[in-house]
């Protein structure tokens, strides 16, 4: 049996934060639309000259943190590391767009071929974050951790969220420019392709990397963390 490479548990987290930014700039500028989760930061980028997209994504993240242990009616230091994702990710994103806006794109093929390599990349990451024993973002304890406390099946809530999220953005969209933006036939292909595909990608990593922790103190922290909420 090959050898695995690793162990693997916390760089997992870290190339997660470094590629998942690269797929969202993809797709941002394939134009396709976006996943319809991050499309309200996008489109307060576009409306507001002082935010950028990556700013814009860790501030609405930070007022959903928020929002959430308002809801919750607790705090734990452990969200706070879910802001730090949500922080990460914000910095490393607004270093890809600049880079990947330069990219030409003459003809339509090239933007759907772009778009595509987005899609790709973005459920490769996210893999490495399922793999990864750190909290997630905002986005996806929001949805953990209500679903728990309301007794909803995840899935089913993570739908009503997704669907909240397109109404948001659907509104913000008209209201900001009077015609739809960022949302389209690339946000519909994300909604019914993205879960395939990480599971494809998650499949294909496990073979590779060994995501048993190098540091099993700070996974049986986190854990402990995790058990509390």
């Amino acid at each position: 049996m090959k050898k695995k490479i690793g162990p693997f548990g916390e760089l997992s987290f870290l190339l997660g934060t470094l590629i998942l930014p690269l797929g969202t700039s993809l797709m941002a500028r394939g134009d396709f639309g976006l996943s319809v989760v991050v499309v309200p930061a996008y489109l307060l980028s576009l409306k507001l000259d002082f935010l950028t997209f990556g700013m814009a994504e860790y501030c609405l993240q930070g007022v959903l943190l928020v929002l959430f242990c308002l809801i919750m009616g607790k705090f734990r230091v452990g969200y706070l590391f879910s802001f730090f994702a949500a922080f990460s990710y914000g910095v490393v994103l607004d270093f890809w767009m600049p880079i990947v806006e330069s990219i030409p794109l003459p003809t339509l093929g090239h933007r759907i071929a772009l778009y595509i390599v987005g899609m790709m990349v973005n459920s490769f990451s996210i893999s490495f974050y399922f793999k990864s024993y750190f909290p997630p973002q905002i986005y996806e304890l929001f949805v953990k951790g209500l679903s728990g406390k309301f007794h909803i099946e995840m899935g089913k809530f993570k739908v009503g969220y997704d669907l909240a999220s397109f109404a948001v953005s659907l509104v913000l969209s008209l209201l900001f420019f009077g015609r739809i933006v960022g949302i389209g036939v690339g946000s519909v292909a994300c909604a019914f392709l993205n879960g395939i595909l990480i599971s494809f990608w998650c499949g294909v990593v496990e073979k590779i990397f060994d995501f048993s922790p190098r540091f099993p103190k700070w996974k049986a922290y986190f854990e402990l963390n995790e058990s509390e909420q």
